[in-house]
């Protein structure tokens, strides 16, 4: 049965307002929903910040005020002439003992994790000997004494992990920090490695030097 056409002309401003709404309500909303989502897009766009370098860290800290001024102190040690939206990131995961444990907060963090290598968005990385072990497994960290540049005299010998065969370094213990300590992050048992995919290794290389330092 063909649709009964509707004379606009003799309808009052409010039978129109009516009409018009109960018809095309739906192509309003969808509508609006794209100007909010494009608006929301050109906002994101504009306003976020340009990550240059990662540190992620396993566990958790206290200080947010602390680190953002390691962001910042990080920023300018890798990229001294980085503009405003330039930034390095201080990242943490709420991930321990990763083999052992089955949560759906572990297997989000680690959906991310992943998502973030294969996006080649994460260089060094801390976390605790048990998950270093198991993602060494993994082939997931770079050999640092094949990278030019690390002062290997900020480091004692206990403090490195080794391949057994080849001798390789691929982590370093990082108990005793002073620069994480500064946002309260429980350094015992933690190791540092680079993430084998990094676009930034010059960076790590002083990222590591400083948190050796300090």
């Amino acid at each position: 049965m063909a649709e009964k056409k509707v004379d606009l002309k003799t309808m009052t401003r409010k039978e129109k307002k009516d009409y018009i709404w109960y018809y095309y309500k739906s192509h309003m909303m969808m509508g609006l929903f794209a100007v909010v989502l494009v608006g929301s897009l050109i906002y994101d766009v504009m306003t976020k910040d340009k990550i240059i370098f990662s540190l992620t860290l396993f566990g958790e800290a206290e200080s947010g005020v602390q680190i953002e001024e390691i962001q910042q102190d990080l920023t300018q040690l890798v990229a001294p002439e980085a503009t405003k939206k330039e930034k390095v990131l201080v990242q943490f995961y709420g991930l321990n003992e990763v083999e052992t444990s089955f949560d759906e907060m572990t297997d989000l963090y680690q959906q991310k994790m992943i998502s973030q290598i294969a996006a080649q968005e994460l260089d060094l990385v801390i976390m605790g000997e048990s998950d270093f072990g198991f993602y060494a497994e993994e082939k997931m960290f770079e050999a640092l004494n094949e990278i030019s540049g690390i002062d290997w005299n900020l480091v004692e010998e206990t403090q490195l992990i080794k391949d057994e065969q080849t001798d390789l370094v691929y982590g370093i213990k990082m108990a005793g920090s002073q620069l994480l300590n500064r946002i309260n992050y429980d350094t015992n048992g933690k190791v540092l490695a680079l993430i084998n995919n990094s676009l930034n290794k010059e960076m790590a290389v002083d990222v590591i030097n400083q948190l050796l330092s300090e």
